[in-house]
């Protein structure tokens, strides 16, 4: 379903009837030819081929990420991605579930999708630079597109600003989570105690708020959200898997 979306609606390329063209943006990639074409809207290949959609790859250090479209309105970009969910989640979001709260976006999306905002200048920088596709845009926001399994008819859109503030903290985090995923492979290969340690002391989630807030997803669950915000209990559990055992029950 969802690449039947991302194919869709990438060639609805172009809004017309307004002031300023909504452009959807992706990459598209003859199967006849093999030309590729980035961020543009959808076009038929000068060969005769019907191009595809392509996703908008997100390769950063250690960090590998997928997003589906950029959206431009004059010289505002804003980051977009389709999720599915289930049209109980779209009603109780369209009814303000819980009361005075949306019920999307999931955190764990709204995490992805943000940090996909801090990167993005950075991955193509020079699409930013004079000449480029972007000289002179800035990226405003973020956009969550939630389709219903049942039926695509029932979505609803999810707006997330982004100012300079904010994708520079996005960017801090990303540097953040790269230098522990190094130390990660470190341990992973050295099995040395010491990084472990440095590891639970500086991790991603530091209360379990934090997590709710941030990093939950109702779809897959942390492996370790019920060992990690105990210290005692995290260590036990890390210095097991590293030797191939199971930890001890506590009664």
């Amino acid at each position: 379903m969802h690449e039947l979306l991302q194919d869709f609606i990438g060639r609805m390329s172009v809004e017309h009837g307004v002031d300023t063209p909504v452009e959807t943006l992706g990459h598209w990639k003859c199967p006849d030819c093999g030309k590729r074409r980035m961020f543009t809207t959808y076009k038929r290949c000068k060969c005769g081929g019907k191009s595809k959609y392509e996703e908008i790859a997100i390769h950063w250090r250690n960090t590998i990420g997928h997003m589906d479209k950029v959206i431009r309105i004059g010289q505002y970009l804003f980051i977009l991605d389709y999720k599915t969910t289930g049209g109980r989640a779209l009603y109780k979001h369209k009814q303000g579930e819980p009361i005075g709260q949306p019920y999307l976006p999931y955190p764990a999306n709204r995490a992805q999708i943000m940090r996909y905002v801090g990167l993005f200048e950075k991955v193509f920088a020079k699409e930013f630079e004079p000449g480029g596709r972007f000289e002179g845009c800035v990226i405003v926001g973020a956009l969550l597109v939630y389709v219903s399994r049942e039926t695509v008819r029932d979505r609803a859109i999810v707006y997330l600003p982004a100012n300079a503030k904010r994708k520079k903290k996005e960017y801090r985090k990303a540097v953040r989570d790269d230098k522990l995923f190094v130390k990660m492979k470190e341990v992973v290969e050295t099995r040395d105690k010491e990084i472990m340690i440095e590891l639970i002391e500086n991790k991603a989630c530091e209360t379990r708020d934090d997590y709710d807030e941030n990093m939950h997803s109702p779809f897959d669950e942390c492996p370790l959200v019920a060992d990690c915000f105990s210290p005692c209990r995290l260590k036990k559990r890390v210095r097991a898997a590293l030797h191939g055992r199971r930890p001890k029950e506590e009664d």
